[in-house]
């Protein structure tokens, strides 16, 4: 018997997978053109992991530096405010309405997501 049913958010329930890798990319190129790739690979391989961690996981280890938590908190923020609007206007993955009306009622269900609630709650208010 199925007692709950869990979702990750982004290429599950929304077309947004893309988004993030979109805005790693513009985040970090201009000022680090030469290390955007060997990033993104990464943020590829490890889905589901915070931005906070990432984005000290580039400075660490790709730039070989520390991140002020004034400047994570800025790439932080840039990153939310290109990923929001774009989420927002994402279509839902085929299907994916059609499953939530007809099963709502026979199991619980809840998204899980590396997306901060803040976000993840506006997301979905802001869908609806």
């Amino acid at each position: 018997m199925i007692k709950a049913l869990l979702f990750d958010f982004d290429g599950i329930i929304l077309e947004s997978a893309d988004i993030k890798t979109t805005a790693f990319r513009k985040l970090f190129e201009r000022e680090y053109p030469d290390k955007v790739d060997e990033f993104i690979k990464y943020h590829i391989q490890n889905a589901g992991v915070s931005r906070f961690v990432k984005i000290k996981y580039f400075f660490k280890e790709i730039l070989g530096a520390d991140v002020t938590a004034e400047k994570e908190k800025e790439l932080a923020d840039s990153f939310s405010k290109m990923v929001l609007n774009e989420t927002i206007n994402s279509s839902f993955v085929r299907g994916m309405p059609e499953f939530l009306i007809r099963n709502y009622r026979k199991s619980p269900m809840f998204i899980v997501t590396g997306t901060p609630d803040s976000e993840i709650n506006y997301i979905v208010k802001k869908g609806s």
